[in-house]
């Protein structure tokens, strides 16, 4: 059975989530109206009919990716996850009252996004809902790191970091920590592509069993102080030593 965007699962604390603003929708005839279904294995899928058809391709895709990222991981994925398509970012704002091009909600196991294909906000479902609940920089990093095929708006993770450590725009990582700077403070274009390559050279340098220690572990807005602990508990090494090899591996590169 779909699921019922009127009722959904309870949510966590941190989460704000208010169906009262999607005054258009006020029965479940309606929203069926107004939506276009589609499932497949793992996805239920609504789309808006102003949104481009999704191929067959895009949708196998979808499916490769999610059994790839649980086979890596070693998940099994228990529930379809939700996935509503809109237009465009007008249509999202107007539709859900939502300033974004993708947005997901693990506790309700679904995702907004203005895509046919969001392996991105996939992955946040995926890794919040089976490997915890972590911190900005290893929640995004992650998501980045495996949610797109071509890296970060078609360059790749290793090209980025060189033109921020070039241009001096790097953000250091225990600034990066602090889940409040991560989202207020600093530009995405920046925060988001650095986070990616950061996991990936976690997962690299100490595998993925040991990377997923860590992830379970470091917890939502934790005060830095206590985050670096648990970072440096983890990894058996000091976070700036650490933070050293990432850039010398990325000036090696």
């Amino acid at each position: 059975m779909a699921y019922d965007i009127l009722n959904p699962r309870p949510r966590r604390k941190h989460f704000k989530t208010s169906t009262k603003k999607r005054v258009w929708m006020k029965t479940r005839e309606e929203f069926k109206k107004k939506w276009i279904y589609l499932e497949t294995k793992n996805f239920i899928r609504h789309l808006r009919p102003l949104t481009r058809k999704i191929t067959k391709d895009e949708l196998n895709a979808q499916e490769k990716h999610l059994k790839e990222f649980c086979k890596l991981f070693n998940i099994k994925n228990k529930d379809k996850i939700t996935i509503y398509s809109v237009k465009d970012r007008e249509d999202m704002k107007r539709v859900f009252n939502y300033e974004t091009n993708g947005r997901a909600e693990p506790q309700n196991n679904r995702v907004f996004t203005v895509y046919v294909y969001c392996p991105h906000e996939v992955v946040h479902i995926l890794s919040d809902n089976y490997l915890g609940e972590p911190n900005n920089l290893l929640g995004e990093g992650i998501a980045v790191c495996f949610g797109w095929d071509d890296g970060w708006h078609g360059k790749s993770l290793e090209d980025w970091m060189k033109k921020f450590v070039k241009e001096k725009t790097y953000i250091p990582i225990k600034e990066l920590l602090d889940d409040n700077k991560f989202k207020r403070k600093f530009d995405d274009n920046i925060t988001y592509p650095e986070s990616g390559a950061f996991v990936r050279f976690l997962i690299d340098r100490f595998g993925i069993k040991k990377f997923k220690e860590l992830y379970s572990k470091i917890g939502w807005k934790r005060p830095v102080k206590e985050t670096i602990g648990i970072f440096e508990k983890v990894l058996n090494i000091k976070l700036k030593d650490l933070e050293k090899e990432f850039i010398i591996k990325l000036s090696k590169n």
